[in-house]
């Protein structure tokens, strides 16, 4: 199972969620929920957009979670 690390590189990285959406041709409201909903997974394809946007890898943007 995976989580999202999108807090993390955004603060790394010092970009806000509405600067991304900008950047990376995302709804606001998709990244915002990206944010605040910790079950949310969005489609490769937007994981894509949003890398390609912060200058990281897919993998950058997800961690692993050891099933229990």
């Amino acid at each position: 199972m995976y989580r999202l690390r999108l807090h993390r590189v955004l603060r790394e990285k010092a970009v806000s969620a509405e600067r991304l959406a900008q950047l990376a041709s995302v709804p606001e409201t998709t990244i915002k929920r990206m944010l605040k909903d910790p079950g949310y997974m969005p489609p490769a394809s937007t994981l894509a957009k949003i890398a390609r946007a912060l200058h990281v890898s897919m993998g950058d943007l997800l961690e692993e979670i050891p099933d229990r």
